[in-house]
């Protein structure tokens, strides 16, 4: 209801422009919620789709990182095995426990598994192996590049 810009409004006019409010805005609510339903209808099955591969690939990632997480945990605690056999003077046992290291472990493991291996070979004056293992070191470009670096000093 327009009323004129010099009109004081009455009780009743303030009820008219409320009651046009709320309709209106009831109005507007009823739009949207058919909007909805017609998009749901419409594409409902590809959003609901999109969603649940968003949260499989989700909690693919959470595994994975995980999976990652108590791979290297474990190769620690075999690295630190095989540290303790080393201290300990059983340098044969301490190189064979580092073996699965070489193959299996996290990038840095791997590359601190091999250079302790070749440290070991020293110690034992084994020069060529502990020649070829530091070559193999400084080769390996997934290991990081301080451990290439020791390898290759």
């Amino acid at each position: 209801m327009a009323l004129p810009p010099d009109h004081k409004p009455t009780p009743a006019d303030q009820r008219a422009l409320a009651q046009q409010d709320v309709f209106m805005r009831e109005a507007d609510e009823a739009l949207r919620e058919d909007q909805l339903k017609d998009v749901l209808q419409k594409h409902g099955m590809l959003i609901g789709t999109a969603l649940v591969a968003l949260l499989l690939a989700f909690g693919g990632w959470l595994w994975w990182g995980e999976r990652q997480d108590a791979k290297a945990g474990q190769a620690g605690e075999d690295y630190m095995v095989a540290l303790d056999q080393h201290e300990a003077g059983r340098l044969a046992q301490g190189y064979g426990d580092l073996e699965p290291l070489t193959r299996d472990a996290p990038d840095g493991a791997r590359a601190a598994a091999k250079l302790m291996q070749a440290g070991i070979a020293l110690e034992q004056g084994n020069r060529a192996q502990a020649g070829k293992l530091f070559a193999e070191a400084a080769a390996d470009d997934d290991a990081p590049k301080p451990y290439r670096d020791l390898a290759t000093i």
